[in-house]
């Protein structure tokens, strides 16, 4: 009977040892496949080099952008010009490296980067704005114009005041009043505060007989900027029709005062020869 119990007691512990090892190596086989490390994929390490590559080119765009504000040129164009290294066919750096050739003068190079940016992303409406800025800088205004219409026609673009603006500009350079007048509207709706926007309107107004429109803009640009020869000759031309003679006065001062060789106090002077 012992016997018997010895056996039976040989047998399970055999049993119970074969089942542990069998649970042992299960967990093994489990564990090592829980903590294997994927299999190697050329496309995930492709998109990751892509997303390394455009973080680094957005930085080298934001870092040669804060240099070229500041002024410092040099630098500007080591960061750009690393980002153009980095990825030939960011519009991003071709449109930030336009814009460091307009400060340094080179009309060529500009206009090269500027076309060579949209042509890789052609909804690029801020390289388009700057386009359009570029074109009636140089006297091309068709096309300006038509750069800025394509640009504010883009309702995701946040700056659409300031194209309607350099359009409503563009338009008065070519004798077109009241289709610059339409651009500074439209630019005036999206934002009242542009200072350039509200004494362009300003003037028009004036020009256009519509005198209470023309004192009530001039009065806010007062409030939002400087003055400058063309307010404080708006100015004075509006109180000679209002007759409020201390306003007047503090006009012509400051004209005198402040712009001696403007044109504009050229004009007033010439003006108040006529009017003695």
């Amino acid at each position: 009977m012992k016997k018997m119990q010895l056996r039976w007691s040989k047998t399970l512990l055999r049993s119970v040892i074969i089942v542990g090892v069998l649970i042992c190596f299960g967990c093994s086989v489990l564990n090592s496949e829980k903590d294997k490390p994927a299999p190697f994929s050329s496309k995930n390490a492709t998109v990751k080099r892509t997303i390394d590559v455009d973080k680094a080119v957005a930085a080298r765009v934001m870092a040669g952008s804060a240099y070229l504000e500041s002024g410092d040129f040099e630098r500007a164009h080591r960061h750009l010009d690393r980002a153009l290294e980095l990825d030939p066919n960011s519009s991003q750096a071709h449109g930030a490296i336009a814009l460091l050739y307009r400060f340094e003068g080179d009309v060529e190079n500009e206009e090269k980067h500027y076309s060579e940016a949209l042509k890789l992303d052609p909804k690029n409406s801020s390289v388009r704005h700057n386009y359009g800025s570029f074109l009636c800088g140089v006297g091309r205004f068709d096309e300006a114009a038509e750069a800025f219409r394509q640009v504010v026609a883009d309702y995701r673009y946040e700056r659409r005041g300031q194209s309607y603006e350099n359009l409503g500009r563009c338009l008065l350079k070519q004798d077109k009043t009241l289709e610059a007048e339409k651009a500074f509207g439209h630019a005036y709706r999206l934002n009242k505060n542009l200072p350039r926007t509200v004494l362009a309107l300003a003037v028009i107004y004036y020009d256009l007989g519509r005198n209470q429109d023309s004192h009530r803009l001039l009065r806010h640009f007062e409030t939002i900027a400087q003055t400058t020869p063309e307010s404080l000759w708006l100015g004075i031309r509006l109180e000679r029709i209002f007759g409020d003679l201390d306003a007047l006065a503090s006009y012509e001062i400051a004209l005198k005062n402040m712009y001696p060789g403007s044109n504009e106090y050229a004009m007033y002077n010439r003006s108040s020869d006529h009017l003695q």
